[in-house]
């Protein structure tokens, strides 16, 4: 046994703890990650990310849900990713650099306030068959589209405080119709052109305080399907505010992230 060193951080209440891969390598077990996202009984997290630099990006970037499981990307995950690399001197602030992800090649930008990451997405937009699931009176609209991960997204026609989404989320989750992967499960509502959402997570299998795909998902549905004339727009979640852009036909997420913590833990 030996102590590892770790960074507690995050960004918009979605939070993460850091490795860098000199003390955790990978892959990492399933039990391990479980053990060090309890909240209880371990250092408490949404997810687990370790960053391995070099290559032919300024890092790579690894990331566990707090389940276990390997998750293809978490944009939140990805601003602490890297904050992170320029706290360590991996990278200069208001750079334009690249990481991989293992949903493809990001590009990001780190300034004293925030951070922006490029979403990849396939930008397709679609409406399943609303027959095909028992959804409250309150559902306007369901779309589904993935932005690095899999969302099932509600546009409600009320404010999301008064949603059940502790019944909605795991309904959708672990529908038939999104199997095998499943889903996170998104609500959203507008009100004088601004938008409050909340997000369940899948992996975490809880709501979470913000999430980045879910809010690039929501940001994409808004400027596709609602505003097409916009280019931007600003979207609340529980844990802050977001800015959702399209610049130069590519997708981007803005907000603050940062350390709250350094440690060392027994492994």
């Amino acid at each position: 046994m030996s102590k590892v060193t770790f960074y507690k951080m995050q960004a918009n209440g979605n939070d993460f703890i850091l490795f860098t891969a000199s003390q955790m390598s990978v892959p990492v077990s399933p039990a391990r990650i479980r053990a060090l996202c309890a909240r209880h009984f371990g250092v408490g997290a949404d997810g687990l990310i370790v960053l391995e630099p070099g290559g032919e990006t300024s890092f790579k970037f690894h990331y566990y849900n707090a389940d276990g499981s390997r998750g293809e990307m978490c944009a939140n995950g990805a601003r602490c990713a890297l904050w992170l690399a320029r706290e360590l001197g991996w990278i200069e602030k208001d750079v334009w650099l690249s990481f991989e992800a293992d949903d493809g090649r990001h590009q990001g930008r780190v300034n004293d306030s925030s951070v922006e990451v490029e979403i990849l997405s396939d930008a397709q937009i679609e409406e399943p068959e609303a027959s095909l699931f028992k959804l409250p009176p309150q559902v306007r609209r369901l779309y589904f589209l993935n932005t690095g991960v899999p969302h099932a997204v509600l546009w409600l026609n009320q404010p999301v405080a008064a949603f059940d989404l502790a019944a909605t989320g795991p309904y959708l989750r672990y529908h038939p119709c999104f199997k095998p992967r499943g889903v996170n499960v998104d609500i959203f509502y507008i009100e004088d052109g601004k938008i409050e959402m909340r997000t369940y997570e899948r992996g975490v299998e809880e709501e979470t305080l913000s999430c980045g795909t879910g809010v690039s998902a929501v940001g994409l549905i808004f400027i596709k399907m609602i505003e097409p004339s916009a280019t931007a727009v600003d979207i609340n979640m529980p844990g802050g505010s977001f800015r959702f852009k399209k610049r130069d036909g590519s997708l981007w997420l803005q907000g603050p992230a940062g350390i709250v913590y350094q440690g060392r833990i027994t492994l």
